[in-house]
C-alpha cells in the first residue's frame, strides 16, 4: 500500500483476497448443495437481512440493560452508542451482543410471521360462507 513496494508486497493484497473469495465461493456452493438446518438458517437470515440491520440496535440495548444490571452500572449508560464498553476487556458480553444482534430481530420476525399467518387464516375462515 505504499509507493515503493516490492513484488512480494504487491502480491500480498490481491492474492489473499482472491484465495479468500474462492474459499468463500466453494464453501457457499458446498452448503447450497445439501439440505440442512444450516442452509435453511442462512437462507432465512439472508432473506431477512434488512430486519436484522434495522433492529440490531434495539437488540443491543436489551443486552446493554443486562450488562447494566449485572455490573451495577449507571443506567444512563444505556445511551452509549452502540454497546457499553465498560468491562469489555474482561467479560464475554460480546457473545451476547453477537447472538442478540442477529437472534432477536430474526426471532421477532419469525414470531410476527406466525401471528400474521394465523390472523390471515382466521380472516379467511371468517370470510368464507358457512355450509
Amino acid at each position: 500500500m505504499n509507493w515503493r513496494s516490492n513484488f512480494t508486497q504487491f502480491l500480498s493484497l490481491p492474492l489473499p483476497a482472491l484465495l479468500g473469495f474462492l474459499m468463500t465461493y466453494n464453501v457457499s456452493r458446498w452448503i447450497d448443495s445439501m439440505e440442512s438446518p444450516l442452509k435453511r438458517f442462512l437462507v432465512y437470515t439472508g432473506d431477512h437481512t434488512l430486519n436484522i440491520f434495522i433492529f440490531h440496535i434495539v437488540a443491543y440495548k436489551v443486552v446493554s440493560l443486562i450488562k447494566i444490571w449485572y455490573y451495577g452500572l449507571d443506567p444512563r449508560q444505556i445511551g452509549c452508542h452502540m454497546v457499553i464498553h465498560e468491562h469489555s476487556q474482561e467479560d464475554l458480553f460480546w457473545t451476547l451482543y453477537t447472538v442478540a444482534g442477529v437472534g432477536l430481530p430474526l426471532g421477532a420476525t419469525w414470531l410476527f410471521g406466525q401471528i400474521r399467518s394465523k390472523v390471515r387464516a382466521r380472516r379467511a375462515s371468517a370470510a368464507s360462507p358457512a355450509h
